[in-house]
C-alpha cells in the first residue's frame, strides 16, 4: 500500500516536473518525487514481517531483528500508543521463551469493528507458522 500510494504520488510530481516553466521548478518537483519514493520505500520496509525456515526478520527502524524459532514463545498482539507519533492501534509483539517482548509497533493497524484486524489475522498466522515448527 505505500509502495502504490507513494509512486503515484512522485508520479504526479514528475509529470508536474516534466511541465515545470523553468529548471528550478523540475528541479525542486524532482526533489519532491524522490522523497516520495523513499518515505514509500521505507514505509513498506518498515512495516512487515518475513518468515523463514530458521525464523523471523523484521526491521523496525533501520536495522533487521532476527529471532530464531526456538527463542519465540508466541506472538501477541496488544493495544496502545504505537509508531511514531503515538496514535492508539494494535500492534504485534514477539513474545520471548526469556520472557521478554519485543514490540513491532510499526506492524499496527486502528481497531475494527465487526471484523477481525490485519494484526489479528498475522498474530494467528504466526503463531500456526510457530507451531509447526515445535512439531
Amino acid at each position: 500500500m505505500y509502495m502504490l500510494v507513494g509512486g503515484c504520488l512522485a508520479a504526479i510530481v514528475a509529470a508536474i516536473a516534466a511541465t515545470a516553466p523553468n529548471n528550478a521548478h523540475r528541479a525542486g518537483a524532482a526533489v519532491i518525487a524522490v522523497g516520495l519514493l523513499l518515505a514509500a520505500y521505507l514505509g513498506w520496509r518498515w512495516s512487515r514481517i518475513v518468515t523463514s525456515g530458521s525464523g523471523i526478520a523484521t526491521t523496525p527502524n533501520v536495522a533487521t531483528k532476527r529471532f530464531s524459532w526456538s527463542e519465540i514463545d508466541s506472538f501477541e498482539y496488544r493495544f496502545g500508543p504505537a509508531g511514531l507519533v503515538g496514535v492508539q492501534r494494535l500492534y504485534l509483539v514477539v513474545k520471548l521463551r526469556s520472557g521478554e517482548l519485543f514490540p513491532v509497533t510499526q506492524f499496527g493497524s486502528a481497531p475494527r469493528r465487526g471484523g477481525e484486524s490485519y494484526v489479528a489475522k498475522a498474530v494467528a498466522t504466526l503463531n500456526e507458522e510457530l507451531a509447526g515448527q515445535d512439531a
